[in-house]
């Protein structure tokens, strides 16, 4: 039988020192402060966290609750309770759950003897990845290191089990409520009895499995009914049953629509130069559907090669499933909207990233070359994180960014206008609205936008001017109507 080595000395100082480096890219958040991308509606204006009262976590946890994520809100609750609405203070936390992260994850590595210095590489690659920073530095994004938190726990506790460790009873609850804990912090965390059936694999053909197959099958079967009971808590479970009975979703549109999703995933973590915190796709055509066809042939590879592996009982079939597994509930069935963003790959990098590591090992028998090629690429992941932190930095940088990659999104100039109002830069935000109204013409509230924007900087004429614009656009915006009607007494 084959079972991981005791770590050494050197392995026992690896996992701090990685967990040291991961922070060390990131702390720059710490000078980032809230951004107008859901912090307002789920931590700075959420009627749950304005008072100190622990009665409100009844409210918080209440089944009744819709967007049910009462882990994430208890942890931003907590945030209120200690230190109101400090930005650094919030960051700090985010920054804390992500050692524990990095620490858990290092942890995994070394029980599944994917540990040393290539798990190191692998999971220091993974964790300074510019992909990485929208989870990290996004105050509102912190569900995705909950849910990481409680996802790796229960991996950890699993694989223990597996090899040994524990009594069925006791370690079936465990893990039902650590699976119950990570729903509560992000939906997705659903996937984990799928997870833990590839972990399981995994060690049987590594020659570390100490359990029998019937006490596996009920422990799975266990989780797999803990899950199901938690779907009807997971907002897009309703969302997609009530499209698919009302015949909304159409299989051939959904299919094509989101055959694009593995190759715009591979490319973020390739050319990682345009990422941003919202991902527009073009409509539908026939560049488009050449793309999905690739995407496609690309994901159906993927998971040839996973079912090879497992054909051969080589433990890396199971480990390639796991990124597949964990992508899965991404694919959302809305048609002709495509949901990508950076955080979805925060649990996914790692796996894929031990796999690349472990081709590169193989491609180059050189240490002196793969030592090179490790702090090279670290070293330019690390400075391209912190460019894309700075675009976190607060709204108006955070929406700057989304036109650079964006210049011909009105919403995004729109946007901007605001964060530039609120900033107090009120001739910026003007030119920012008027942008948008040259991008979107036939939109009235960009030009109702604009002229809010003159007004506010004194410029009355152009602020009647751009009123005028907007209600010849539409005769009926009752903002442009109430707006001009207060500064000249005229209109309806």
């Amino acid at each position: 039988m084959t079972v991981a080595a005791s770590p050494s000395g050197s392995d026992r100082r690896l996992g701090p020192a990685l967990v040291f480096l991961v922070l060390a890219v990131h702390a720059t958040a710490l000078a980032s402060g809230f951004v107008d991308f859901d912090d307002p509606e789920i931590f700075l204006q959420n009627p749950l966290l304005q008072s100190r009262e622990p009665s409100v976590l009844l409210d918080i946890f209440s089944l009744g609750r819709e967007n049910w994520r009462p882990v994430r809100d208890a942890s931003h609750w907590l945030d209120f309770v200690l230190h109101g609405q400090t930005a650094w203070l919030a960051h700090l936390h985010n920054l804390a759950l992500l050692g524990v992260v990095v620490s858990l994850f290092w942890r995994i590595f070394e029980r599944l003897d994917r540990g040393g210095l290539p798990g190191f590489v692998a999971l220091l690659l993974a964790f300074v990845h510019p992909v990485q920073v929208e989870a990290i530095a996004w105050v509102s994004g912190r569900k995705e290191l909950l849910a990481a938190v409680f996802f790796l726990w229960f991996c950890l506790a699993f694989v223990g089990f597996v090899q040994g460790e524990g009594r069925s009873g006791w370690r079936a609850l465990g893990l039902g409520l650590l699976l119950v804990l990570g729903v509560g912090a992000k939906g997705h965390v659903i996937v984990l009895p799928a997870v833990a059936l590839c972990l399981a694999v995994h060690e049987q053909f590594r020659g570390a499995n100490r359990r029998s197959f019937k006490v596996l099958a009920g422990m799975l079967a266990a989780l797999v009914l803990v899950a199901l009971a938690l779907v009807p808590l997971v907002d897009r479970g309703s969302v997609v049953h009530q499209a698919v009975a009302n015949g909304l979703v159409q299989p051939t549109l959904v299919l094509q629509d989101k055959m694009q999703i593995p190759l715009r995933y591979l490319g973020k973590v390739f050319w990682p130069v345009d990422l941003n915190h919202i991902v527009l796709t073009e409509p539908l055509g026939p560049a488009h559907t050449a793309f999905a066809a690739l995407s496609a042939a690309f994901a159906l590879g993927w998971l040839g090669l996973a079912a090879w592996r497992l054909w051969r009982r080589d433990p890396r079939g199971a480990w390639l499933l796991i990124p597949a597994v964990l992508l899965a509930p991404y694919l959302h069935l809305k048609p002709g909207v495509v949901y990508i963003a950076d955080r979805y790959l925060f649990l996914v990098l790692p796996f894929a990233v031990s796999l690349a590591v472990e081709v590169a090992a193989r491609a180059l028998p050189s240490r002196t070359a793969r030592g090179s090629l490790a702090v090279g690429v670290a070293l330019l992941l690390a400075v391209q994180s912190l460019t894309v932190h700075l675009a976190w930095r607060d709204s108006v940088h955070l929406w700057g960014r989304m036109i650079a990659v964006y210049p011909t999104s009105a919403w995004g100039y729109d946007r901007l206008g605001r964060a530039l109002i609120e900033a107090g830069s009120i001739e910026e935000a003007a030119g920012a609205f008027l942008a948008a109204a040259e991008r979107a013409p036939r939109e009235s509230r960009h030009q109702n936008n604009a002229a809010v924007a003159f007004l506010r900087a004194g410029r009355v004429e152009l602020a009647v001017l751009h009123f005028e614009k907007a209600l010849a656009l539409d005769p009926n915006n009752p903002q442009a109507l109430k707006n001009l009607r207060e500064l000249t007494g005229r209109g309806p």
